[in-house]
């Protein structure tokens, strides 16, 4: 019975509207960019979009599948915003309509919205449910965007997600759901984070940080979601605030990656310095790529100065909302702005650590040519003197030496050649070596 419980149902909502946030590396010139790509100053109706390349170029048909996606662009601000109506195409296990409106701002911030009608042919639908829609949208919406993103962008979100391209692996991304219309409907927003309410709403929340109660509106605030129960009125709240979680999402995956990168780079080092040459020659590969992607991503820190500055003008544009002070929305956005301040130390620091593992690759390397330089040079005095005792011995023997006298001859002169050779052999190491300093 206890188990049964456990997995009923428990919250409820009607028709509600989802709104999905996360942040992308944008700055004016790619934003007017995407803006061309999409003819979105022509307010072209319908655009097909696809991330398959065309194998014969030359041809002038591009065979392929059914649209995958289709976007109209429905509203366009020179420099600021674009807002694209959208039809999701992509294959889905069940029957499944998907109509997004997309928001693109100049400044990287991109919400998408829709409004869930009916689930299973039913308006209403669980928590549990939703959860699942939630998170085929965010993998809808990733396949959407890299149709549309630049060659730069694609890059930079699959260095710090390197596992993108992978069944099952997604990058993170803030979800909202709105309903005006939920069951139960208990006195405050916190009685949905305790038992037995809480787990469910969790699935959308993440961790929870903080519960509001606004002119009858219940707020359930999580570090991956948030829940609004009633009317909310003005939403610009709720995006100004889901903006800034989903740009402090990708700021915390970044320095993910950062770390984890500086991790790597130390256990190079001390492969190095414990490795044979093979493998430190197969390291100076991977600092090489590892380099080339943290000079990449070192562009990024000037666009998140630029996103923290013109989240800023929004914020003091829109006037302050009673959420955002409750939610600490100026706290959230000094905190954004002191780590994009850091942000290229980091890059610095990383950049310095890697410069000063490749000096001690070379250095190794160097000590490793040195090593076999002077086996070589051993080995060639050894075979040296070798061949001079054998052709003494042999000209000893046309003379009529006495064998015994003949060998011992020899044998001495493979010593003296051998003597002389390394003696010539320290002479002149040391005359380079003063003439390189």
């Amino acid at each position: 019975m206890r188990i049964r419980d456990e997995l009923r149902e428990l919250v409820w909502l009607k028709e509600p509207t989802l709104l999905v946030f996360e942040w992308i590396p944008f700055d004016v010139n790619v934003f007017e960019e995407l803006a061309e790509e999409l003819e979105a100053k022509e307010r072209e109706r319908g655009i097909l979009l696809t991330d398959e390349v065309d194998e014969a170029p030359e041809r002038m048909v591009f065979e392929r599948v059914p649209a995958k996606a289709m976007v109209s662009v429905t509203h366009y601000e020179l420099g600021r915003v674009i807002e694209l109506d959208s039809f999701l195409g992509f294959g889905e296990e069940s029957f499944q309509e998907e109509r997004v409106g997309i928001r693109i701002t100049d400044y990287g911030s991109i919400v998408y919205g829709l409004k869930i009608r009916e689930v299973d042919g039913s308006p209403k639908a669980s928590l549990d449910r939703l959860s699942r829609i939630v998170f085929d949208i965010f993998d809808d919406t990733s396949r959407l965007m890299s149709s549309v993103l630049s060659l730069y962008q694609r890059r930079v979100l699959n260095i710090v997600y390197p596992m993108l391209r992978e069944e099952g692996f997604e990058r993170r991304k803030y979800a909202v759901l709105v309903a005006s219309d939920y069951e139960p409907k208990l006195p405050r927003a916190e009685d949905y984070v305790k038992d037995p309410y809480g787990p469910e709403v969790r699935q959308i929340t993440g961790r929870i940080v903080k519960t509001l109660d606004l002119d009858g509106t219940k707020v359930v605030c999580g570090e991956n979601g948030m829940l609004v129960l009633g009317d909310p009125g003005d939403y610009s709240w709720i995006e100004l605030y889901s903006s800034l979680r989903a740009f402090e999402m990708f700021l915390d995956d970044l320095n993910v990656y950062l770390w984890m990168t500086w991790d790597r780079v130390a256990a190079i080092r001390r492969r190095i310095l414990h490795g044979r040459v093979e493998e430190v020659k197969r390291h100076r590969g991977d600092l090489a790529r590892i380099s080339s992607d943290i000079s990449l991503l070192s562009g990024v820190k000037g666009l998140v100065t630029y996103a923290a500055k013109r989240l800023d003008e929004e914020i003091k544009a829109r006037g302050q909302h009673k959420a955002l002070r409750l939610l600490n929305a100026d706290r959230m956005l000094a905190g954004i702005e002191r780590r994009a301040e850091f942000l290229g130390d980091l890059f610095e620091g990383i950049r310095n650590e890697i410069d000063g593992v490749m000096m001690i690759l070379n250095t190794h390397i160097e000590e490793s040519l040195d090593r076999l330089n002077t086996y070589t040079y051993l080995l060639s005095i050894v075979f040296g003197a070798f061949g001079v005792g054998q052709v003494a011995l042999e000209a000893f023997d046309m003379l009529g030496f006495d064998p015994r006298m003949n060998i011992l001859l020899s044998v001495l002169l493979m010593g003296l050649t051998g003597l002389i050779g390394w003696a010539l052999g320290k002479y002149f190491l040391r005359k380079g070596e003063a003439g390189g300093e």
